[in-house]
């Protein structure tokens, strides 16, 4: 994995005014120099330590202000509490934290931690804390009085105040916040881009869905369609070949009609010559129930005048005509005849 480039941030750093420090930490007696490390550590030395602006400048652009230390790719340069309690001498687990961060401090703690009056304090505390003039002068002024608890707490304010507690340090607190505030907003907007591209995301893939599913049903239409058409196609050649059938059996019906008017014309034709030929027979007809139910007449065996009585001479004819109602009988040969009151008979002889 290769190193990430990073700007170079230009710094500006401002050297405190040590004099009057270093004077008054030359006031502290060797013996009151251990009693001063053992009630604030080692911080002393921080006076007459050397700043190398070079070095503040390389590890400023590793400063990462959320999380207030030196940010490196593959490792972290803080200072553990171990290291601090090295560095400065002083035990935590000998002193118990200060619990009450967050909180604003009021006049009467400040004056019992500095042993200063009440008045004092008040007049001097402003919205920033003390100002560093006020301190020099409080503690010069018990210097000559020979206050040394109070000339300590002071010194340590002092010390804390240009180390820890600068004004620096809050500019650097308040960037640490803009730049908290900048990076939540940023993390916002990245999850809002998120959620616009995963939105359309589901989108493109809902507007592909919606394309398959017409596609889909433009290809089932079709095939519907194109089914439809040859189901039409077949049940019309059907339709064609039923009336091709239903007319050549029309055509033979009508040449079956066209052989029995044949036959029913030779056999009133014959009809004819015969009553031309024996024009003394007594035919009697019925007038009025002269034909049977499928409108064939019948000429029955007959008492012919002139005619043998026998029945295999006269014969039974079935003659087709016109218009007819009445139902006939049928005997045991399958002949039909009419009922035996409305009988019809004609000599007729076989032809």
């Amino acid at each position: 994995m290769g190193s990430e480039r990073r700007n170079t941030l230009p710094l500006k750093f401002k050297l405190p005014r040590m004099d009057t420090l270093i004077t008054l930490r030359n006031k502290v007696t060797p013996c009151k120099k251990n009693n001063f490390i053992c009630r604030y550590g080692r911080i002393l030395d921080l006076i007459t330590t050397p700043i190398e602006v070079s070095a503040l400048v390389a590890l400023s652009q590793y400063y990462d202000p959320p999380l207030r230390c030196f940010t490196f790719q593959d490792f972290q340069l803080a200072p553990t509490i171990e290291e601090y309690e090295r560095l400065l001498g002083w035990y935590v687990k000998d002193h118990p934290p200060f619990t009450k961060l967050g909180e604003p401090l009021m006049p009467e703690s400040v004056a019992e931690a500095l042993h200063l009056p009440i008045e004092e304090v008040s007049l001097g505390l402003g919205p920033r804390g003390f100002a560093r003039k006020f301190l020099e002068e409080k503690a010069w002024a018990l210097e000559k009085e020979g206050k040394w608890l109070l000339f300590s707490a002071i010194l340590a304010l002092l010390i804390y105040g240009l180390h820890a507690l600068d004004r620096d340090h809050a500019r650097l607190k308040r960037k640490s916040e803009e730049d908290l505030e900048l990076l939540e907003e940023s993390r916002k907007k990245a999850k809002i881009e998120e959620d616009l591209k995963e939105k359309y995301q589901e989108g493109l893939a809902q507007a592909d869905m919606g394309l398959s599913s017409l596609l889909s049903l433009v290809v089932k239409l079709t095939s519907h369609f194109y089914n439809t058409q040859a189901k039409q196609k077949i049940a019309m050649e059907r339709i064609e070949q039923n009336q091709t059938a239903m007319q050549e059996e029309m055509a033979q019906v009508r040449a079956q009609l066209g052989q029995l008017m044949d036959i029913m014309q030779n056999v009133i034709h014959r009809q004819e010559e015969n009553r031309q030929a024996n024009p003394g027979a007594n035919v009697n007809m019925n007038a009025a129930n002269p034909i049977i139910g499928n409108g064939i007449p019948v000429i029955n065996q007959a008492h012919v005048e002139g005619m043998p009585n026998n029945p295999n001479d006269a014969h039974t004819y079935h003659v087709p005509i016109q218009g007819g109602s009445q139902a006939g009988t049928e005997d045991r040969d399958g002949d039909f005849f009419m009922p035996r009151n409305e009988s019809v008979y004609e000599p007729f002889g076989p032809p």
